[in-house]
């Protein structure tokens, strides 16, 4: 088990990783089809606030409204930097505050690392 939001772990040929993240992902969010947000919506995997972070926008029946979401995502787009390949979600702060309005959940608590009996 690795600890959360690392990066450069050493994997050797035949070596099975799996990301399990939540408040990040890979590539630029507002690539990520709206259909697909709507899915993650309706599984209770992203808020209706939390798909306006990938530039989705939703009706009053609740579908996808094409028009205002290819509006917000050029707005977001002209400020985010969304070259990055990996969003780690912001910082582990904006993320824990976010936590249980999205996801239902309260947020985790900060581990304490030792290390030969130091504590970090």
């Amino acid at each position: 088990m690795l600890q959360s939001k690392c990066d450069r772990v050493k994997v050797e040929n035949g070596d099975l990783v799996i990301f399990d993240t939540w408040g990040g992902g890979w590539g630029n969010p507002l690539e990520r089809d709206p259909e697909e947000v709507f899915s993650d919506v309706r599984k209770g995997l992203v808020s209706t606030e939390g798909a306006r972070r990938y530039g989705v926008v939703f009706n009053i029946g609740g579908q996808v409204d094409e028009a205002a979401t290819q509006t917000l995502r050029q707005e977001l787009a002209s400020s985010r930097n969304t070259d990055e390949l990996f969003s780690r979600g912001g910082a582990i702060e904006e993320i824990k505050a976010r936590c249980e309005a999205e996801t239902g959940l309260p947020a985790p608590a900060t581990p304490t690392w030792t290390h030969r009996g130091a504590v970090y």
